[in-house]
């Protein structure tokens, strides 16, 4: 027969189990209502001494109002119906985040920043946003030679 302290562990076993298990299965969906409607631009800049200096563009391909209209149809496509103010400010944060978003992913695929970097300037509007960095590591000879240098 199982004494209470071990009933107890047991219990307490499987309730872990169940809370660990049901967090990993319910992944959240990844919503980007921008997705494809955006262009972007990166333009690295490596001074003399080694400073290695970003400008990362990005434009919405439509208008502004088309932007809000495509927003407004994915979120009543997932049931999810709020005030337009409230609708304006999260397309405001989903761009936001969207800036930042594509802006992480060019550094991770160009590696031009490879320790990370410093944000030095950012201007976000309704249909464009802009961030100017520096990066936290010197322009190595490979960086020289891949992106050359500007004055």
């Amino acid at each position: 027969m199982k004494s209470q302290g071990t009933k107890r562990n047991t219990l307490l076993v499987c309730i872990l189990a169940t809370v660990l298990v049901s967090g990993c299965s319910s992944k959240k969906e990844d919503f980007n209502p921008f997705a494809g409607l955006t262009r972007d631009q990166f333009q690295p800049h490596i001074k003399a001494n080694g400073l290695k200096i970003f400008i990362y563009r990005a434009h919405l391909k439509m208008d502004k109002a088309a932007a809000y209209r495509s927003y407004a149809k994915l979120k009543s496509n997932k049931k999810q119906k709020k005030k337009a103010k409230s609708d304006r400010r999260e397309i405001e944060l989903a761009w936001i985040k969207q800036v930042e978003l594509g802006l992480t992913k060019t550094l991770a695929m160009n590696k031009f920043c490879r320790d990370g970097y410093i944000e030095l300037d950012r201007l976000i509007e309704s249909n464009r946003g802009e961030i100017r960095g520096e990066c936290i590591d010197g322009a190595s000879a490979q960086d020289h030679q891949k992106y050359g240098h500007s004055s």
